[in-house]
């Protein structure tokens, strides 16, 4: 019996000494309890049970591990149609998009709770901003809203569906836990108008301060951003302001955005054929392939509609880095390499 008691006291104080993260939903449990083991479910159910307390279902329990969180809709079939109608229909995420999470997975598994989800998962996971996501006039502040409003009330990464991930690494959970935002990418000023840290991807705990600042400036300021070009990176510039006001960022530079000039790349690269201008590839772990430029770019816009086949049989420097993601490829620069890396 001693021993017994010795062991439920071990635990108690392991769920307290290893920071323990609660899945909520307020209404129902929406696990996918008989598809646990697909990476891709909208959520994952580590414990294989709910438990209801105080009204509410606590649709998982989890020790140590941090939520990764991938947006990823559905689109109209506007740029690839099987008939004339079916461009009224939802299609599914590109190849391209698929070959990066697939990468972000194929890394993450071990160390993040993987959660990524479409638009018909919002109003399940915050459905009191329903309303605010409403009024957004266009995808940039939609995504701002969302972005920040699943960080506040879950915690976790935030990475773009477009990011190939080269590499695995530890997250800092010591400046996580204690309150500090960390960052891992800057601005490109090939496309940013201001200097300064991205949000692009980023990570915070649940309830985190800081993020509620940012998510309230956000939907006081929704209604002016119904021009998104006069407002383009406002909430970015605002992010910026305030990061220089206490100590709040965690930067950790390890994404691959410049070349060996120290110029930031342009999107296009990803598409180029490969060379060697670009900046040594040790400790870099994410790669952006910013997508939203390249659909811009009738050159480029064709990524989107190739093929899984198409991506992994061509010369694009996007395939070497997929190749090398893959640990097909042992070197993409003569005095490069990526190694594990711990933050």
């Amino acid at each position: 019996m001693k021993h017994f008691i010795a062991v439920i006291l071990i635990f108690i104080m392991l769920m307290f000494e290893t920071k323990m993260e609660l899945f909520k939903n307020n209404k129902k449990c929406n696990t996918n309890i008989n598809n646990t083991t697909n990476m891709k479910t909208l959520i994952i159910n580590d414990t294989q049970k709910k438990i209801k307390t105080n009204n509410q279902c606590l649709c998982e329990g989890f020790l140590t591990k941090i939520n990764l969180w991938i947006y990823n809709p559905s689109e109209l079939s506007s740029e690839k149609w099987s008939n004339f109608y079916s461009r009224n229909n939802f299609r599914d995420s590109s190849s391209i998009v698929d070959l990066s999470i697939d990468s972000i997975i194929k890394y993450s598994n071990n160390y993040f709770s993987i959660r990524v989800f479409d638009q018909s998962a919002i109003n399940k996971l915050i459905p009191e901003f329903k309303k605010d996501l409403g009024n957004c006039k266009n995808s940039y502040s939609f995504i701002n809203l969302l972005k920040y409003a699943i960080l506040y009330k879950y915690g976790g990464l935030w990475i773009p569906k477009d990011t190939i991930m080269l590499n695995n690494f530890h997250i800092d959970t010591n400046s996580y836990y204690s309150g500090k935002i960390l960052t891992f990418k800057t601005n490109n000023l090939n496309y940013t108008d201001n200097k300064g840290i991205s949000d692009d991807i980023i990570a915070a705990n649940r309830l985190n301060p800081f993020i509620k600042g940012m998510l309230k400036f956000i939907v006081n300021s929704n209604y002016r951003f119904q021009n998104s070009y006069k407002f383009k990176n406002t909430v970015n510039k605002h992010f910026n302001n305030q990061i220089l006001k206490n100590d709040i960022i965690r930067h950790y530079p390890i994404i691959l955005e410049k070349d060996i000039k120290d110029k930031y790349l342009d999107a296009g690269i990803a598409m180029s054929t490969f060379n060697n201008d670009i900046i040594n590839y040790k400790d870099k772990v994410f790669y952006h392939i910013r997508l939203d430029i390249l659909k811009q770019l009738p050159i480029y816009s064709y990524i989107t509609r190739m093929s899984r086949k198409q991506i992994l049989n061509s010369n694009l420097f996007i395939r070497k880095l997929i190749d090398f993601s893959n640990k097909k490829e042992k070197n993409l620069v003569h005095n490069g390499d990526i190694s594990g890396l711990n933050l």
